[in-house]
């Protein structure tokens, strides 16, 4: 997508040593603003990450090499920022690190052995297809999931051939005539008994790892919302004391510093909402929507009323002459939908943003 391209191959990114977060980089903030809507924001994203290539032809090959050392591991402090950013353990990131060298050499050796066998195929083609996007966009370690799958089952199918082995039985090929075979021996069934076991001891402790980083994700999403939502929440309030009565009688305006605020507000509403899990996650997409919504209204309505601000003006004039600029040049000529001159001379959009602020963080409080 257009995020995960400008984030590697613009010129910031380069600048950057390898990757720029195109949400939170102030030197994006004009692409960003300019860009509300998804689809024109991650076609901006495109054509700044395609304007970078064609000043510097030499980034895609910077790109892959910073890639490999990232998604191999080969300089693992590289990968502790991103690691920490999702809420991984990193002392139990490092303690278990060789194991991921252990198992991926072992998996890949494991499945390649097998390869003719059904279903072996299907894992290196999902593998190979995963390591090559991760590894021309982004290449941090949780995008690794379906290699290190891979090669965990590759791993187990190796182990169980070696023990079989070790046993007295060879294992058979997949391209052998079936024939009849012997009365397994007792040490062959033990074998096996303690492969299953050890199969089912991993799956239980992959899923209890699983859920463990999920708790961590979350809970580190949570944390990091209710300190942004307490930081950036009263310049919302501020600006949903705004209505175009007020404007226009000259009491306090939309500061700068305030929408600036209410966006960095937005955008990591957008970010960690799908973190989130249950009623949570709807209302922090539901409260980012809604401050979206609310933000480009205020501005529509700061602007229709910014030349009707004289205070010798009669208040019902000023009110009046700003509802005409409203329906006929501002919204007539504006691609995203505005609501009636009621609706957002009142700012009401951003007063059910304020609200829906305050939702969220009782719920976030309370979980």
């Amino acid at each position: 997508n257009g995020f995960n391209l400008v984030s590697t191959y613009s010129s910031e990114a380069q600048a950057s040593g390898g990757f720029a977060d195109a949400v939170f980089d102030g030197r994006f903030t004009r692409i960003n603003e300019e860009n509300r809507n998804e689809v024109e924001l991650d076609r901006a994203y495109r054509d700044r990450a395609l304007d970078g290539v064609r000043d510097d032809p030499t980034i895609p090959a910077r790109v892959v090499g910073h890639n490999v050392v990232n998604f191999f591991e080969l300089r693992p402090d590289k990968n502790e920022s991103a690691e920490r950013s999702d809420g991984r353990n990193i002392t139990f990131r490092k303690v278990t690190l060789p194991l991921f060298y252990v198992v991926t050499a072992a998996g890949l050796v494991g499945l390649w052995r097998f390869r003719r066998r059904r279903g072996a195929e299907l894992l290196l083609v999902q593998a190979g297809y995963f390591v090559a996007a991760s590894l021309v966009t982004i290449a941090v370690a949780r995008l690794r999931a379906p290699l290190d799958l891979a090669a965990a089952i590759g791993a187990g199918v190796l182990f169980a051939e070696l023990i079989a082995k070790r046993a007295g039985e060879q294992v058979a090929r997949a391209d052998d005539p079936p024939g009849p075979s012997p009365p397994a021996p007792r040490s062959n069934r033990r074998a096996r008994v303690l492969v299953a076991l050890a199969v089912v001891a991993a799956l239980v402790i992959a899923a209890a790892g699983v859920a463990f980083a999920r708790t961590r994700v979350e809970d580190d999403a949570r944390m990091q919302l209710e300190e942004k939502i307490a930081r950036d929440g009263p310049a919302v309030q501020r600006l949903a004391a705004v209505d175009a009565d007020g404007l226009v009688r000259g009491g306090p305006a939309p500061t700068p510093p305030d929408y600036r605020r209410a966006e960095r507000l937005a955008d990591r509403l957008w970010l960690l909402s799908p973190r989130l899990a249950g009623g949570a996650r709807s209302e922090a997409h539901r409260a980012a929507r809604t401050l979206d919504d609310a933000l480009f209204q205020l501005k529509v309505l700061d602007l229709v009323t910014g030349g009707n601000r004289d205070p010798d003006t009669p208040p019902p004039v000023a009110l009046d002459a700003s509802r005409a600029t409203y329906e006929t040049r501002a919204k007539p000529g504006n691609d995203r939908p505005l609501p009636d001159w009621d609706t957002i001379s009142a700012n009401a959009e951003m007063r059910r943003a304020a609200r829906e602020l305050d939702r969220l963080r009782a719920t976030l409080g309370r979980t």
